[in-house]
């Protein structure tokens, strides 16, 4: 699964390449105004429905369901009823908001792995700033390298392209076996190794990535069936009412408020 979600970050991270300009200030404001106004209303919430649960585990669990994941629903972002910026922007939006949340969601395991020194920030600073520094690190030199590696060989002919996608799926592989072997998060550098490998390969990035894609299609099916299993399993059990309650205020207000607020300035319908 830790394999399969690397490939699926490095994806994400070349989301926006199929963004518009004219979209991309909607796009700003909604990861970096609304996201973070979305984990902070959800954490807070957390707090208020889950008084038992530790802070650290409440700022976990805003980090799990606080981004989107449109996978399920990839319909919709084909949907012409829908105008063509908000569906740029909702895939956009979807792909980076698991690489912007990374960090903070670490931040959180790393307070709740803490033991005496529990929900100590800085503590859990100092344990996870140096793991991140090494994966920008990792990520970048590994995504740099192989895009401009791979622009090169196809702009000299040495390799045809069924090749330089194969060496393209490689990517968030290296990239996460690497920040590992570092003792890095492997997700944070293949996220970054996907947004730098995007601005080195350029415009050549379209014809490469149909393999990676169908490869992750295909890889994550597994992932929901066991998923689906799962929920089956909780669904036997008594309902939680305070924890259905965190995860209706997540999918509605937590969510839909910040993002009003965050695109009510744009000119966006």
């Amino acid at each position: 699964m830790e394999v399969i979600l690397s490939v699926l970050l490095f994806m994400d991270a070349l989301e926006i390449r199929d963004a518009p300009r004219r979209s991309r200030t909607p796009v700003l404001r909604v990861l970096f105004l609304a996201l973070p106004l979305s984990l902070i209303a959800v954490f807070f919430a957390a707090m208020y429905l889950l008084p038992d649960v530790r802070l650290s585990l409440c700022l976990v669990l805003a980090c799990i369901l606080v981004p989107s994941d449109l996978a399920p629903t990839a319909s919709l972002l084909k949907d012409r009823r829908i105008p063509a910026r908000v569906r740029s922007l909702l895939s956009v939006e979807s792909g980076y908001n698991d690489g912007i949340v990374a960090p903070v969601f670490l931040f959180g395991l790393a307070m709740l792995g803490q033991g005496e020194h529990a929900d100590h920030p800085l503590k859990a600073l100092q344990d996870l700033v140096p793991a991140l520094a090494v994966a920008l690190v990792v990520g970048a030199v590994v995504g740099g390298l192989l895009g401009l590696g791979i622009k090169s060989a196809h702009a000299q002919g040495w390799a045809e392209l069924p090749a330089l996608r194969l060496v393209t799926l490689a990517a968030p592989l290296l990239a996460y076996t690497l920040a590992v072997h570092f003792q890095a998060n492997g997700f944070v550098a293949a996220f970054i190794a996907g947004l730098v490998f995007c601005t080195a390969v350029g415009d050549l990035v379209h014809d490469l990535l149909e393999f990676t894609e169908g490869v992750a299609t295909f890889a994550i099916m597994p992932i929901w069936f066991v998923l689906g299993q799962l929920a089956a399993f909780v669904f036997q059990s008594p309902p939680n009412w305070p924890v259905i309650a965190l995860v209706a205020v997540a999918l509605t207000v937590g969510r839909a408020v910040p993002v009003l607020l965050a695109t009510t300035p744009s000119r966006l319908t």
